[in-house]
């Protein structure tokens, strides 16, 4: 793959993603699953210290990608215990403290060319409104995406850690919490839900939120909704054009070449550096910037981060972004 200008780049990535992309795509899906993008920042860390929020891309077709946050950054129960002994609307996912949050999440954590990427996606048939932008997945989506059981286990932030998130208690659910999934419609067949004090609601057409749990199951139980330790892995769904054009916009780019070197081009300051591996630093190289430009380099775009301790990028296909 040659590394071409920024014009022709642009075109081929967004424009040309007909018939040679849609006879890959099977293949491109397979690759996608684990790759890794960064859009937004959220405190991850420290609360008043907003980081790059790194997203795992589930689904890709030739519009949109579906992401889910690669660890579980928000720490909350379902919903809000005091507002459903007053009302069991509260249990529906358009009432929730689960929906309430992400909204925020969307408010906090993108600048406005990020919220200009999202599409709104309706969660339920019937469902009123416009949809969501930030969301949870599905069980069925869960059982499609993540069909491992260890793809689903999820690390909370240390931010998330000191907002409570629970743990799990054996050797290999330790380093893992449980995440909040899309409640279910399907009727009472499931099981009951009972209030903190123990005591059985009504029979309700919406009260059946299920998690992911340490382990990776997908469970269940009547007092999980208030669980104000379990986490959310927020989702959503972007513009793949767009965000191929606001990465084009990007002045500091990775690129790997077939020779296996990494480069990093500041177009800004129109200069390249090499990366080298064993000292783990950059080190300028102007000529080859010159080379960049002229479309002489042979190799991939990727994603990198200057403190990742290994020096290994995250890599996108090269068929499909």
């Amino acid at each position: 793959m040659r590394i071409l200008s920024k014009k022709e780049r642009l075109q081929n990535q967004c424009a040309d993603i007909g018939k040679k992309v849609m006879k890959e795509m099977p293949d491109t899906e397979q690759m996608l699953t684990n790759s890794i993008i960064e859009i937004g920042k959220y405190p991850q860390y420290y609360e008043d210290q907003a980081d790059k929020i790194a997203w795992i891309i589930l689904k890709i077709d030739t519009k949109t990608m579906l992401l889910i946050s690669r660890f579980a950054l928000i720490t909350t129960a379902y919903c809000d215990r005091k507002k459903i002994e007053q009302d069991l609307c509260f249990l529906e996912w358009e009432n929730s403290l689960a929906r309430e949050l992400c909204m925020q999440f969307y408010e906090t954590a993108f600048s406005f060319e990020e919220k200009n990427l999202m599409v709104r996606r309706r969660n339920r048939a019937g469902e009123s409104g416009n949809g969501d932008y930030v969301f949870l997945l599905t069980e069925e989506e869960v059982k499609e995406y993540l069909p491992d059981l260890r793809l689903r286990k999820a690390r909370p932030t240390h931010y998330a850690l000191e907002k409570g998130a629970r743990l799990g208690w054996t050797k290999d659910t330790s380093e893992y919490t449980s995440w909040w999934i899309m409640p279910e419609t399907k009727g009472m067949e499931q099981g009951q839900i009972f209030s903190a004090q123990g005591t059985e609601y009504k029979k309700h057409r919406i009260i059946y939120p299920k998690a992911i749990f340490q382990n990776g199951e997908i469970q269940y139980h009547g007092r999980n909704i208030f669980h104000g330790d379990f986490t959310i892995r927020p989702c959503i769904l972007i513009n793949r054009e767009k965000y191929l054009s606001m990465r084009e916009k990007e002045e500091i780019r990775y690129f790997r070449l077939t020779s296996g070197l990494l480069i990093k081009i500041d177009r800004k300051h129109m200069t390249c550096f090499r990366f080298n591996s064993n000292q783990k630093e950059w080190n300028e190289d102007s000529v080859m910037f010159t080379e960049y430009e002229h479309g002489e380099l042979l190799g991939e775009l990727v994603d990198f981060d200057d403190h990742y301790p290994t020096g290994k990028p995250f890599t996108y296909s090269r068929n499909c972004i």
